[in-house]
């Protein structure tokens, strides 16, 4: 059986797949709410050369939180002051 991580990362995998097609530019940061009580929230970062980055949370708020700031630095570390 497989554990809600792994499910959680293949759906990513997948929905990378089809983002793929649709070139996309910059890295996405997501939150995906936990498909019954008991699982965490998942901060997730897809990046567009296929890379996930995933953090189990308590709350929506934490994983949103985290991805703000995961946002903010990368905004600030482009250079030319590019958005993420």
């Amino acid at each position: 059986m497989r554990s809600i991580q792994d499910v959680a990362l293949l759906k990513l995998g997948q929905k990378l797949d089809r983002e793929r097609k649709h070139d996309m530019p910059s890295v996405r940061y997501i939150v995906y709410h936990p498909p019954q009580a008991g699982y965490p929230f998942l901060a997730v970062a897809l990046s567009p050369t296929g890379e996930v980055s995933a953090v189990a949370y308590d709350t929506a708020r934490e994983a949103e939180a985290t991805n703000a700031a995961r946002a903010t630095e990368a905004a600030r570390s482009k250079p030319g002051g590019q958005d993420a």
